[in-house]
């Protein structure tokens, strides 16, 4: 998947690299998404479960230009994200409207020091703020909430129709 799928199509920032290598992105999948857990699709289960193409989940965090100790928010409760942006050192704070998702993404992280919360997507987490980085798997075109939320050049990165990347700058 590194090679074929992210190399190829231009991601080149190496810690983002050896995030995708190293982080077991079966464990992290439904049963019965496993068998597709590195093909080069979106995956979408009956549950609500949803992660974007390997190239476009990989762009929005080479986008996101995480550094160690980067306080980030992620909004929308997704285990194999969270893993990544842990692998790279990010403080995380995870944003949900669903207790249950919530719960179940906590219950895989209890020895972290992640942040759980439940609470509107679209709002953001002001308490938590200011966060030197925003990542939503739901693009919102009022990101003005959010934007907010971000210190001085703060970036947030969402993914717009399941594939086409969008990055803006505070």
């Amino acid at each position: 998947m590194v090679k074929l799928q992210l190399e190829q199509q231009g991601i080149s920032d190496e810690a983002v690299l050896n995030a995708f290598c190293s982080v077991d992105k079966e464990g992290f999948l439904p049963e019965n998404l496993r068998a597709f857990a590195y093909a080069d699709c979106e995956l979408k289960n009956e549950n609500g479960f949803f992660l974007p193409t390997p190239f476009a989940l990989a762009q929005s965090i080479e986008f996101l230009e995480i550094f160690d100790g980067c306080k980030l928010l992620n909004i929308g409760a997704n285990s194999y994200t969270i893993a990544l942006f842990k692998f790279l050192r990010a403080r995380i704070t995870v944003l949900d409207k669903n207790a249950d998702n919530l719960a179940d993404v906590q219950a895989r992280f209890s020895e972290s020091n992640i942040t759980f919360v439940q609470g509107s997507e679209t709002n953001g987490y002001p308490a938590g703020a200011p966060f030197d980085r925003i990542f939503t798997l739901q693009h919102s075109e009022d990101t003005n909430l959010l934007m907010e939320q971000l210190s001085a050049n703060g970036i947030l990165v969402s993914i717009e129709n399941n594939k086409n990347v969008r990055k803006l700058i505070k």
